[in-house]
């Protein structure tokens, strides 16, 4: 007993000299925060709070993983519970092991698809002003090619904000097969628009900003559709973004003092290459969907044989 006594009054006072060096310890890091000798203390407790943040949202997320399975996702639709039981597992179209081709095809399409779109998007919004100001007989000056580009920010921020109801309405896929032909035929225009008034380059602006606005978020939604996009996939994505930013600029930069139009080339170019890129995507999608159908359909008629063969 006199050694229990000793060693519970040794923990007690071991806690309390615990607390006190504690609480100390908190009030030292208080002070040295507040002091600009150290300016990088408060920096590390935001990491530290940010890193136990991050780490408690993806044990959660990790455990509903577990107990839910993804749904089974084809063409973009869930299957139902009894397809699901005649499947391997209930995951997306591309995630199976059986689909490692089909799904790095799937990411080295959508890497292209993401390095072009940024090349004609940025740059556009880029070399806007400086083409307006160069076109031939219309004689734009710097504060109106300013107003045009600012009626291109507009429209391309009321496309995103009208995207969101849309989504709901319509698939991914569909906003970007009409999106990305609405900057063909935007783009296209200016050859005309050019050579017209001031007030239908402004139109013509107007519509290529309202066409840009959805097509990079549908090309995430579309990808999360058929595969997992994990922080590895979407950092191979925003690094083709940044690609794009780079090219831009070394493309367009050197000719557009003596030829404007190669701005509007590089668009039509690139906005082209995204589209067939997609379509090639879509067909890609397609075969492994029959594929995936057909043998769903070959399961369930193998397991109407077997239970008529138990009934006989």
């Amino acid at each position: 007993m006199l050694l229990l006594a000793a060693s519970s009054e040794q923990s007690k006072e071991f806690a309390n000299h615990f607390l006190l060096h504690f609480h100390f310890h908190i009030l030292d890091v208080s002070t040295v925060s507040t002091t600009p000798s150290n300016p990088f203390s408060q920096v590390g407790l935001i990491f530290l709070i940010t890193y136990l943040l991050k780490a408690t949202r993806y044990q959660k997320k990790a455990a509903a993983e577990t107990i839910t399975p993804s749904p089974h996702l084809v063409n973009g639709k869930k299957l139902s519970d009894s397809s699901c039981q005649t499947s391997l597992s209930c995951i997306k179209l591309l995630d199976s092991a059986q689909s490692e081709a089909p799904r790095a095809l799937f990411k080295l399409a959508f890497i292209v698809i993401f390095t072009f779109f940024s090349v004609c998007e940025l740059g556009h919004i880029s070399f806007q002003n400086t083409y307006l100001q160069l076109l031939p007989g219309l004689n734009i000056t710097a504060q109106e090619a300013a107003e045009i580009a600012t009626l291109t920010a507009v429209t391309y921020t009321v496309g995103r904000a009208v995207s969101v109801p849309v989504s709901g309405l319509l698939s991914s896929g569909t906003i970007l097969n009409v999106h990305l032909c609405l900057c063909l035929l935007a783009f296209g225009a200016f050859f005309w628009s050019a050579t017209q008034c001031r007030l239908w380059l402004a139109v013509n602006s107007a519509l290529a900003g309202y066409a840009l606005s959805p097509i990079r978020s549908s090309m995430f939604a579309y990808v999360n559709t058929y595969t997992t996009a994990d922080d590895r996939l979407n950092a191979l994505f925003f690094i083709s973004i940044c690609i794009g930013s780079v090219f831009s600029p070394l493309i367009i930069g050197p000719y557009i003092g003596v030829l404007p139009s190669v701005l509007i080339y590089v668009d039509l170019v690139s906005i082209s290459v995204a589209l067939v890129a997609f379509i090639a995507v879509q067909v890609l999608v397609c075969q492994k969907t029959c594929s995936v159908q057909k043998s769903q359909s070959t399961a369930t008629v193998e397991e109407v044989v077997q239970q008529v063969g138990a009934i006989n």
